[in-house]
């Protein structure tokens, strides 16, 4: 698993299709860690400083599978302390899913724009209706300066 880092110990040494596979195939992380000989934090760490389209599936299966683990992990709190970092590991794994996969698992916002009656046109009309209504004010005008007496 060549990642670019110092690691060169077991994690280098395994074979990054068949990690991705077992990744892809749903494996618990931490087991996998466990038989690769490296530590849960340092496979996380790799799988996602690791880029290319080989990488995308198994990462968000890995954080998918995340979710799925905390809520387990939830369900089986049985005190207010078990259930309240339950409650956070599951938050927290949660917003992580959100942010790096937010096409798929993020708040969808939509913007809709209907384009209607030609605004340009619209303008124009506004622009002769206001000329027509001068016209009609100015020709109410009556002049009140008083003549001059010659």
């Amino acid at each position: 698993m060549a990642d670019g880092s110092a690691n060169h110990g077991a994690l280098a040494n395994a074979d990054s299709q068949t990690v991705l596979q077992r990744i892809n195939a749903g494996a618990s992380l931490r087991q996998l860690a466990k038989e690769i000989g490296v530590s849960n934090v340092g496979l996380r760490a790799w799988l996602l400083r690791e880029a290319g389209e080989q990488y995308n599936d198994a990462i968000t299966n890995a954080l998918t599978l995340r979710v799925a683990e905390a809520d387990e992990e939830l369900e089986a709190a049985n005190d207010p302390v078990s259930v309240t970092r339950a409650r956070e590991i599951a938050r927290f794994a949660r917003m992580d899913l959100e942010r790096r996969r937010p096409g798929l698992y993020g708040v969808k916002q939509t913007i809709t724009h209907e384009a209607g009656t030609d605004l340009g046109e619209l303008l124009r009309a506004q622009k002769r209706a206001a000329s027509a209504q001068q016209a009609l004010q100015d020709a109410r005008v009556i002049d009140v300066t008083p003549a001059k007496e010659s």
